[in-house]
């Protein structure tokens, strides 16, 4: 196959950056090529990509730029790079990008696919006019099924992929050779380390989040909050924890490459969203062998045993949140099979190989059916 991957922005940090390098990884190790057109890219991924044979090309792809001009310029460009690369199959990555991508492969005659990361809120009209979509959980199927009326064939699940390097450390649990891990310092006398990965927005709920860590500080609860991310909340929630009197006991260390080290480094790990789908951080912390306390949204269910490899809490279940994590907290032992549990399950149902076909079969599905667009 020659595949496209059309996405806004190729940045670290970024959820769906991370997703297309990791598919494109497992793609040409599968054999087949791929390109990415992206609306920009930074230092990191550019070297990233272009370290295991990607080329990069730039469309004004931006969501945040919209524009007819930039539409039609983005269309032109996308069209003619399909007919010079000879690309057979183009994969999009948001809505604004599904409608410019899925004109571009019309234009050219070739299957269009998309993966609407946020296609539980998304536009219908934008997010699904390609032939088929890829979705993250059958927690999305089903809603898309239901709210949007796609039909059954229109849709494969498949989990996102974290590049082959770091699964491997987080299933051996080893931190790089030659290199002390700077987030051991946070743990100290006896302190249980607490973390999360993630955008510092409003539907990932670190608000609520840091009223439980003020609960928590005030029983006198041996723990410290490390915070990996940076967004639009994070001048709000630094004004809160100082606020709250919690400042000294929480960190937001903001966009790191370091991943893996902070996940070794961690006791537990924690979700506190409002809105997911599959919980990309979440199943990173799970192979690492941490034993999870998340929100029961989403695709979260199935990614976590409730009471077996982790708790699931409610939404807004403050006082429920906080017992889970004390709970572990106090019990290293439970921790211990918690985390030993996780990961069993998690690479038994979601190991690399097994998602790696997964999207491979997915892609090849789309190419070999005809859509019947009337269906919808």
């Amino acid at each position: 196959m020659r595949i496209l991957h059309v996405l806004p922005e190729m940045s670290l940090g970024c959820g769906v950056s991370a997703s297309v390098f990791s598919a494109s990884e497992a793609m040409l190790s599968r054999g087949h090529k791929v390109w990415v057109i992206s609306g920009s890219i930074d230092s990191y991924y550019l070297n990233k990509l272009q370290m295991i044979g990607v080329c990069i090309s730039y469309a004004p792809l931006s969501q945040y730029k919209k524009s007819l001009f930039s539409y039609l310029k983005a269309v032109t460009i996308i069209y003619r790079f399909i007919l010079k690369q000879k690309i057979n199959l183009l994969h999009s990555h948001h809505r604004w990008n599904c409608l410019i991508g899925s004109l571009s492969a019309k234009l050219a005659g070739i299957i269009s696919i998309t993966s609407d990361h946020n296609v539980l809120w998304g536009q219908r009209l934008l997010s699904f006019k390609a032939d088929g979509i890829i979705t993250d959980s059958i927690y999305n199927k089903e809603h898309l099924k239901k709210y949007f009326h796609i039909i059954d064939g229109r849709i494969k699940v498949v989990a996102p992929l974290i590049n082959k390097s770091r699964y491997e450390r987080l299933v051996s649990g080893k931190q790089k050779e030659n290199q002390d891990n700077e987030f051991n310092k946070y743990k100290k006398d006896g302190v249980c380390l607490i973390g999360q990965v993630a955008r510092l927005s409003e539907e990932k709920g670190q608000k609520f989040l840091l009223e439980v860590i003020k609960e928590l500080i005030q029983q006198n609860v041996r723990v410290r909050f490390l915070f990996l991310g940076d967004g639009a909340l994070k001048a709000d929630l630094e004004k809160q924890a100082l606020h709250s009197g919690i400042s000294e006991f929480v960190s937001f260390l903001g966009k790191r490459e370091d991943i893996t080290d902070f996940l070794t480094s961690l006791d537990i790990y924690i979700v506190s969203s409002y809105k997911e789908g599959f919980c990309l951080a979440a199943y990173e912390a799970i192979i690492a062998g941490l034993p999870v306390v998340a929100t029961a949204v989403g695709g979260l269910p199935e990614q976590i045993k409730n009471g077996e490899t982790g708790f699931l809490v409610e939404c807004g279940d403050k006082d429920d949140f906080k017992e889970k994590l004390i709970t572990l907290i106090t019990n290293t032992e439970k921790r211990r099979q918690m985390g030993q549990l996780g990961k069993q399950h998690i690479l038994e149902r979601y190991s690399y190989e097994g998602i790696s076909e997964q999207l491979e079969n997915a892609y090849k599905y789309f190419l070999s059916r005809v859509v019947n667009r009337g269906n919808e």
